[in-house]
């Protein structure tokens, strides 16, 4: 018998917190699966930045970085930084490639790429084409050589964002569908 206007609702509702703290998820969109309900309780998520970046993480690319990414979170574990350029970009996210858009700063702060020419490389991880991500990889390696950043740590920063690349999401679509991950939760409670 309550009227909920769904567009004018909390995103800091505690109730709505603790249900996805305790993994009592089943009929929320993104966060029903018995894995998806084991990760909501292991990184007690307490803010709206952290559903995001929790539907982010759940997907083939970025998976293997959840435990660092909920380590970090809770203090367990120091984030660890390839170079002092990834501190600003990654500090939010406790050292871990969480976005699309991450990995597009990477190439622009590391690498000196242009906005285009980081985007193009998104692209084409995204879409797995090889011989243009052996280009990327030399322009990489080359630009940020310019950048005094040795070649070595620029190779494994490269194969860190390659890792990311399998099926990252960009930070608008985590938002999105969090958003509506927030409200079927919210209703649900």
């Amino acid at each position: 018998g309550e009227d909920v206007d769904i567009d004018n609702i909390s995103l800091t509702d505690e109730k709505t917190f603790r249900l996805c703290q305790e993994g009592k998820t089943t009929g929320v969109f993104q966060l029903e699966s018995d894995g998806m309900k084991d990760l909501l309780r292991r990184l007690k998520p307490e803010d709206f930045e952290d559903l995001v970046a929790l539907v982010a993480l759940y997907r083939p690319g970025p998976m293997d970085w959840i435990p660092d990414y909920i380590d970090g979170k809770h203090g367990r574990r120091k984030p660890v930084y390839l170079h002092p350029k990834l501190v600003p970009i990654l500090g939010k996210t406790h050292g871990v490639a969480v976005y699309q858009e991450q990995v597009m700063q990477i190439a622009r702060e590391v690498a000196d790429f242009t906005m285009a020419q980081a985007d193009n490389m998104r692209k084409a991880m995204g879409k797995k084409i090889k011989e243009k991500m052996q280009q990327f990889k030399t322009e990489f390696i080359k630009g940020a050589a310019k950048n005094k950043v040795e070649k070595k740590i620029a190779e494994q920063i490269f194969a860190l964002i390659l890792d990311f690349a399998d099926y990252g999401f960009n930070k608008s679509h985590g938002v999105a569908y969090s958003i509506l991950a927030y409200y079927t939760a919210y209703l649900k409670t």
